[in-house]
């Protein structure tokens, strides 16, 4: 089944990057409990951080096969999603495609009709470039310019990833660092991590998720 015309932008404002060996596929549905924690740890992030929705822009780099979870949920708060995978993805990727999708489609017709966004955001892989069959990097045009943003009306930015539940952060991977340096210039910008299981620990010292490309 093509997935695309369910994930893809709904507005096609920003950029993105649906590569059709991952989004057509023949895949089972599945999803984990930490897929779950994910979609739910969106929700939490919002809230806890009070992040105002109009004017924000996420750069959402987690796990490729968590950001389905993540970008169900985004959908819920009227967020016009932009997936942003153009290499290799584990093949668990589709699997979490193919349940998410279907299950919208069961549970919320219309969905994924977002003409009027609040937010918009960017979901990209955090092992793109891992060594382990991912063997890509992002550019300056995998993320918006800053002049698209602004015609959006976006003043904020806030970039998550798989650190622990609400640590900061002020780090960003090699291939983000000029997109992020330019949008700094004009807007403010905020990183937080979003894993919520490590944060069940509580004697353990929250950390912030730092891949090999920093």
């Amino acid at each position: 089944m093509d997935y695309r015309p369910f994930y893809k932008s709904k507005t096609g404002a920003l950029p993105e990057s649906l590569n059709p060996d991952i989004f057509v596929n023949s895949a089972c549905r599945k999803a984990t409990i930490e897929d779950e924690d994910y979609r739910d740890a969106i929700g939490r992030i919002i809230k806890t951080q009070n992040i105002q929705l109009d004017g924000t822009y996420f750069i959402v780099d987690i796990g490729h096969a968590h950001l389905p979870a993540v970008a169900h949920r985004l959908q819920y708060f009227n967020v016009d999603i932009s997936f942003m995978i153009p290499g290799y993805a584990n093949p668990r990727m589709s699997e979490t495609i193919a349940f998410y999708s279907r299950g919208n489609l069961i549970q919320i017709p219309g969905l994924f009709n977002i003409k009027t966004p609040n937010a918009y955001a960017t979901l990209i892989d955090c092992h793109r470039n891992d060594q382990n069959g991912n063997n890509y990097e992002l550019d300056a045009s995998s993320l918006p310019p800053m002049d698209i943003l602004k015609r959006l009306g976006i003043t904020n930015i806030v970039y998550l990833n798989e650190g622990d539940f609400e640590v900061k952060i002020d780090k960003f991977p090699k291939d983000l660092e000029k997109s992020i340096e330019d949008y700094r210039k004009e807007l403010k910008i905020s990183g937080f991590g979003i894993n919520l299981i490590n944060s069940i620990n509580k004697s353990r010292i929250p950390v912030p998720y730092i891949p090999q490309d920093y």
